[in-house]
């Protein structure tokens, strides 16, 4: 698989396997990143399900066959179809409760919007995690709003420090929450602090400032919610942010972001000055 700035919030194959295993959620990063860090992202239809499964390693595979119909990252120019990869469930056991989280089942006639990775061992893609990799577009009202997200994220991911001067503000947004994601992931207790470049510290304040801040939080949405991102920042009475006593979290958090985007440095993780 191949390295990216955002491995470190990548979901691998291992995890969404265990994570299967054990019927728990693995919470996934912010939107923005899950698409910097995709292989391809498309939007397509399940034509047909492959007779045989496929193992790789000790982890079997269900293969799907996706019809694409928006080809968002990462596909060749010509490809119609592409194979997508999941982990199957078998039925459980009479009297047996399953709870917890179980990777996406895929069958026939299913649509959607697909992040994927490549699988590093097989010709097929696969979802890239438990939670937040795969949006249903039936009966889904905010499948527009998803869709539009990610094609936010895939054109900022390009170039982040470009797209925080996009003329558009879910550009400006995506490429924010791209670099909070790569500067404020923890990288263990040895890890010191140092203020990132100051333009674009103040590039991405900026597009805080900007958004829309009533978003409702969903992790598994692809939507940039700016109050998550903003708490990313570490920000503490010592930075003057102190919100008033029966005021609205998010109003006061905006207004601080905007009195502040000029002056505040945000800090990045560094190991060994890295």
């Amino acid at each position: 698989m191949k390295k990216s700035l955002f491995a470190a919030a990548f979901v691998g194959v291992s995890i969404a396997a265990m994570a299967a295993e054990a019927g728990v959620i693995v919470m996934p990063p912010p939107g923005a990143a899950r698409i910097a860090n995709a292989d391809a992202v498309l939007v397509g239809k399940v034509t047909s399900i492959e007779p045989e499964d496929v193992m790789v390693g000790t982890t079997k595979y269900r293969i799907a066959v996706v019809q694409i119909d928006d080809a968002i990252k990462g596909t060749k120019e010509g490809v119609k179809s592409m194979r997508v990869g999941f982990i199957p469930i078998e039925k459980p056991k009479p009297n047996v409760i399953i709870t917890g989280g179980r990777p996406v089942q895929l069958q026939v006639g299913q649509a959607g919007l697909f992040v994927l990775k490549k699988n590093a061992k097989d010709t097929f893609f696969e979802i890239g995690g438990i939670v937040g990799y795969y949006v249903n577009s039936d009966k889904n009202d905010d499948f527009a709003k998803e869709l539009a997200a990610a094609k936010s994220a895939a054109k900022a991911s390009a170039n982040p420090q470009a797209s925080l001067k996009s003329k558009d503000a879910d550009e400006r947004l995506a490429a924010a929450g791209m670099l909070i994601e790569k500067y404020r992931a923890f990288r263990g207790p040895k890890a010191g602090q140092e203020a990132i470049d100051a333009e674009e510290s103040k590039l991405i304040m900026k597009a805080l400032g900007d958004a829309d801040w009533k978003t409702q939080v969903n992790f598994a949405s692809l939507r940039p919610n700016a109050g998550q991102l903003f708490q990313r920042l570490g920000i503490t009475k010592a930075d003057g942010f102190t919100p008033p006593a029966g005021a609205n979290y998010q109003d006061s958090a905006k207004a601080w972001v905007r009195d502040n985007a000029e002056k505040f440095r945000i800090q990045r993780y560094v190991v060994d000055g890295k």
